[in-house]
């Protein structure tokens, strides 16, 4: 075995040209390769660290309107759900969320999940210390916290006598009732501790219309999700028929917890792998071609081989030696790659993954790697069985054809453009999409817009002042803000585009008709968002009729409210919605006084705004209407200050921290970013994955590239004495280019038609992913053949010329 090795090694280093580049090619594309299939089996091979995790669903309700829409569930749902539904083990209800943790003289913001005391159990784990919530709520019993383990080891040392102490959240006492261990993943990233669902207000656990909780379930052994889906179907419908106030057209589903947390990567992942085999691919033909030519080089020492008494079993095996020893060297090339990628695509890679996904060059992952190297090995010993079985041939110089390679290296011309082009048309959607997607209209006019994200405290907790109403907040908050040098204007609202925040509510506008057969009884669901006095100048968000939220709009004054343009459309067509009233809630169902209903006033109408995403999501409804109320008669303690700036964003967030907090010192600042930078994010996954493909698209022309010269370097040495003849018999330079370079590219041609062909038949693959995508875009594909076709010929032109200059007496020699 070790003489073997010995043989082979010292076979490959009398070649050290050819070994390296084979090793090198092999490494790319294996690099590439592994570092997607590094995502791919953490994403969707490995077990999610829970326990029986196959067992654990995500539970939901559903809304019938023109679709079926997901929803939340209310407190009082989920308790009939976790009652009624046999072939649920058990079900808990949580809700992620942010908690301002106050300390003795400054504050934090902390993200957290409030949980049912089940929480914990359903998902198969127990708390490192303590024994967790408690499992009833008593009257004047303590609110109840559990830290993770990365808080309780941080703020309070992995102290084990931090149980029992108290921790002000969201300006309540909480006392301290476990710690979660180590490696407890929770389900959504960033939760540090965990509240009881428990101590929710009355109202919110017992009113059935308010929905905002999600649920796991842990389904019973042996039972399939869609036994659950059927049992949560009937249940829905029960809870329908009892609460038709709350509950009509409302239903229940549910999705297994991997499908639920992790599906959204699949399609990308998809992607990107058909990427990666498409550059392995190309790789392996380029080394395919190498070891054609390295076998035509060759062909003396096999003939002497034979000669002398060896067998074509004993060739093969030296052959398979060498092949396997440099597809290992490749592999180990590749994994060196890929242990490069890696880190660089998770830096880079916009995809918020859960915390329990880490990447890692695990056992799977170098077993993939060496199995594709090993395989590669195989093939290249097996294209050359032909060669050995009639090695004796060679010596007989009739055996020219059989190291020749015509037809394979024909082929490998074909291939390499083909894959090349079915790569580049990929990448040229994304960045078509792209394209279009950097066209889209925001709705805002002005674009150098900066948000602050701040809250408030309760009012009791400020000690420099005696009541909220003895200071005006938002306007302080205004005046100090446009005073910053640099600040052109300023206003304040409780969220802003596409930053999130914004809350739907259902309105009914004054002389609606009840319809008991819609959802809703015919009301609108609608987006609602406070607003100070000169938001939409600042924003530049432009009205259509009416006037904005003003000063005059006091919280003394009667409440008005500016719609958009669909809402305005939806609830009174085309008549003016300007002086109309609408109000909260459905249509009534009940005779009321019209003074017992707070009826808000249309005082104006605005341009429809992007606010909650820049990308339509294909798979979801329309988004719902906006409405905008003054920000003075429905307050809310979650704000964000908006500045339209003349400067740099950088250059802001210091005087813009110093202001907001010189204005309430109690007042906790989440963070600052600028339009340009919300817009990044929204389409980051797209810029990312573009990026990703025309980086491939670039390594595969280049692996394209050299494969097509080495091809026609091979072809045109083995044609030298057919040019020479040519040229001995009076045919021009230029009629030998042309011949000899139209041979080429037309097998060139033919492989940009094949990858066209393929691309087309793949596009349904990458289709939901893009923005605007057609059918066919004619640009796209035109500028990949070109592109191919430029690679083709720059390829072929250095050995088409030499070619040209082939004379009789070359031929001669090379005969």
């Amino acid at each position: 075995m070790l003489r073997r090795l010995r043989l082979t090694t010292r076979s490959l280093a009398r070649n050290p040209g050819f070994s390296l580049g084979v090793a090198i090619t092999l490494a790319l594309g294996l690099g590439a390769s592994t570092a997607i299939f590094v995502t791919v089996d953490a994403v969707m091979l490995r077990t999610l660290p829970f326990t029986e995790p196959d067992r654990l669903a995500l539970v939901w309700e559903t809304v019938t309107r023109d679709t079926v829409e997901r929803r939340p569930l209310s407190f009082p749902d989920f308790l009939d759900y976790r009652e009624q539904v046999e072939s649920i083990d058990d079900l808990a209800a949580f809700d992620p969320n942010f908690y301002t943790w106050r300390k003795s003289n400054s504050a934090e913001r902390i993200a957290g999940t409030a949980v049912t005391p089940n929480f914990f159990a359903v998902l198969g784990t127990t708390p490192l210390l303590g024994s967790g919530f408690s499992e009833a709520r008593v009257d004047g019993q303590a609110q109840e916290v559990v830290l993770s383990h990365g808080l309780w080891r941080d703020a309070f040392g992995a102290d084990p006598a931090v149980l029992g102490d108290t921790m002000t959240l969201n300006d309540r006492s909480r006392v301290i009732v476990g710690v979660m261990p180590a490696d407890f993943m929770p389900l959504f990233d960033g939760a540090q501790l965990w509240s009881s669902l428990l101590d929710l207000r009355e109202d919110a656990r017992q009113s059935r219309g308010s929905r905002f909780l999600s649920a796991v379930a842990r389904l019973q052994p042996e039972v399939s999700i869609e036994q659950v889906r059927s049992e949560l179907a009937s249940v829905a419908k029960g809870l329908e028929a009892t609460y038709p106030d709350d509950n009509l057209h409302y239903g229940a589903d549910l999705g297994s917890l991997r499908e639920e947390v992790l599906g959204s990567f699949n399609a990308p992942l998809a992607t990107l792998g058909v990427a990666v085999v498409l550059v392995l691919l190309v790789s392996c033909l380029n080394v395919g071609n190498l070891w054609v030519v390295w076998r035509r080089k060759r062909a003396p020492e096999y003939s002497v081989k034979r000669a002398l008494g060896a067998s074509s079993s004993e060739l093969f095996r030296g052959h398979l030696h060498e092949t396997m020893m440099l597809g290992l060297a490749g592999g180990v090339g590749g994994l060196a790659v890929a242990a490069a990628l890696v880190p660089l695509l998770r830096e880079r890679s916009p995809v918020a993954l859960p915390e329990f996904i880490s990447f890692d060059l695990g056992l799977r992952v170098v077993a993939f790697t060496t199995a594709v190297a090993l395989l590669v090995g195989v093939l290249l010993a097996a294209s050359a069985v032909r060669t050995f079985r009639n090695a004796h041939l060679i010596s007989m110089g009739t055996g020219n054809r059989l190291l020749s390679g015509g037809r394979a290296q024909a082929l490998l011309v074909v291939g390499q453009p083909a894959l090349a082009m079915l790569l580049a048309v990929g990448a040229g959607l994304y960045l078509q999409s792209l394209d279009r997607l950097a066209a889209v209209d925001v709705g805002l006019a002005n674009q150098d817009l900066v948000f602050a994200n701040l809250l408030l405290p309760e009012p009791e907790v400020a000690a420099d002042q005696d009541t909220a109403d003895d200071r005006d907040v938002v306007g302080e908050l205004i005046e100090r803000v446009s005073a910053v040098p640099g600040v052109i204007a300023a206003s304040v609202s409780s969220d802003t585009p596409l930053g999130g925040g914004s809350s739907a509510t259902v309105v009914s506008q004054e002389g609606r008709v009840p319809r008991p057969t819609e959802p809703w009884a015919g009301g609108v669901r609608v987006y609602r968002h406070r607003v100070s006095e000169g938001f939409f100048e600042t924003l530049g968000i432009n009205l259509i009729s009416g006037r904005p939220i003003d000063a005059t709009d006091h919280e003394d004054a009667l409440p008005v409210a500016v719609v958009s343009e669909r809402l305005a459309e939806k609830l009174w067509g085309d008549d003016d919605p300007v002086g109309r009233r609408f109000k909260f809630g459905e249509p009534r169902r009940a005779t009321q006084a019209d003074d017992e209903i707070r009826w808000v006033t249309v005082v104006g109408v605005s341009q429809e705004v992007r606010y909650r995403s820049l990308i339509p999501d294909p798979n979801r409804p329309p988004e719902d209407p906006d409405v905008y109320f003054s920000l003075a008669q429905f307050g809310t303690r979650n704000l964000t200050v908006t500045v339209r700036s003349a400067v740099a964003p950088s250059v802001l967030a210091a005087p813009l921290s110093d202001a907001l907090t010189e204005v309430e010192r109690f007042a906790v600042l989440i963070g600052t970013e600028s339009l340009a930078e919300r817009i990044t994010a929204e389409v980051s996954r797209l810029r990312f994955t573009s990026w990703l493909l025309s980086l491939f698209a670039l390594l595969v022309f280049v692996l394209a590239g050299v494969g097509i010269y080495g091809v026609l370097s091979q072809q045109i040495l083995a044609r030298t004495r057919e040019i020479g003849l040519r040229v001995a018999l009076g045919s021009t330079t230029r009629r030998v280019v042309s011949t000899v370079l139209g041979g080429s590219m037309r097998l060139v041609l033919i492989g940009v038609a094949t990858g066209a062909v393929l691309a087309l038949a793949l596009e349904r693959l990458v289709a939901a992913q893009l923005y605007g995508m057609e059918t066919f875009s004619v640009p796209v594909y035109l500028i990949a053949a070109a592109s191919c076709l430029v690679i083709g010929l720059l390829a072929g032109a250095l050995p088409v010329l030499r070619a040209g200059r082939v004379s009789p007496m070359e031929a001669l020699r090379e005969e």
